[in-house]
């Protein structure tokens, strides 16, 4: 009776109530206008990102160059825009080296169980013993610099993390009565992983997904602030971040540019992850109060006694 009047129109409503909150707005439009800045990086740009003007060095804010010019007098504000390019192309490239490796052998495990997943979990414990930047400077230390590297590096990393959860979430799944009948129905395990469980745990995973991707462009920018990531004159947050450390007191906005372009694209995706999980997780849904269901209810009976 509860749920006929309630309907499932209740439940959605309060769930798009949770997610067009006035924070998921300002997170969504900022995050959108440096993708949208980054991805049209050439169109948007005053100027080639890696052209010398030595006699612009450390130039402050003018009208041929907007936020100023490095110290070899490239200009800043390009160079953000080409840089917002390899950030979150990079953060794309671990997360997606994540997806392809994590979400299978997690669905293995949780789902096959056995010594698989005894040999994958022991190996997933094995690397996340390691602090996250330094078994990524490992790898770069041994294959060489490059954002390629850093990318595949971070990849290998990040891929225990994504394993475990989709593990935790197909061992729940599998024990469901929908997973029973496909079994009885002769689906064979590939079949059930992937066209029956996988989409059960996918909006867990996406919300995972989000989290990570603001992680990998820190942890990519990290890389080239040390300078381990991109190699001159590949522009990068990190790298002018780490670059313009040195002349803080004679150009400010050589660090805090990039810094505060960083902070505000990892914090718009975690504010995004959030409303995401709200909007997502079926238990955050609220039910009208007493008086919204009363006055539902009386609705509901005036054209029942109308009839009669």
């Amino acid at each position: 009776m509860l749920k006929a009047i309630i309907g499932q129109k209740t439940s959605k409503k309060n769930s798009y109530g949770k997610l067009l909150t006035p924070s998921f707005a300002i997170s969504l439009v900022i995050f959108i206008a440096i993708v949208v800045l980054s991805a049209f990086a050439p169109v948007f740009a005053t100027h080639d990102p890696n052209k010398n003007e030595l006699q612009s060095s450390l130039a402050g804010p003018s009208k041929s160059h907007w936020l100023g010019c490095d110290v070899n007098g490239r200009d800043l504000y390009s160079r953000v825009l080409y840089g917002g390019r390899t950030a979150l192309m990079g953060a794309l490239g671990v997360v997606g080296l994540s997806i392809v490796l994590g979400i299978p052998l997690g669905l293995v495990c949780g789902y096959v169980g056995g010594l698989a997943d005894t040999l994958i979990m022991r190996l997933c414990d094995v690397i996340l013993a390691f602090p996250t930047l330094l078994l990524a400077f490992l790898f770069v230390a041994t294959f060489g610099r490059g954002i390629t590297i850093s990318v595949v590096a971070l990849g290998i990393v990040y891929v225990p993390m994504l394993t475990r959860l989709t593990r935790s979430l197909a061992i729940v799944e599998k024990n469901k009565t929908y997973v029973s009948a496909a079994i009885s129905l002769g689906y064979s395990p590939l079949r059930i992983m992937y066209r029956h469980i996988l989409p059960n745990c996918i909006s867990t995973i996406l919300v995972q997904l989000t989290l990570d991707l603001g992680y990998a462009i820190l942890d990519l920018s990290s890389l080239s602030f040390l300078g381990l990531g991109v190699i001159e004159p590949t522009a990068d947050w990190g790298a002018m971040l780490g670059q313009g450390r040195l002349y803080l007191l004679v150009n400010p906005y050589l660090s805090t540019v990039p810094g505060a372009v960083i902070v505000l694209s990892v914090v718009s995706l975690n504010i995004f992850s959030d409303c995401l999980r709200q909007y997502l997780d079926h238990t955050q849904v609220q039910l009208p109060s007493f008086e919204e269901y009363a006055s539902r209810l009386e609705k509901q009976q005036k054209p029942q006694e109308s009839g009669a």
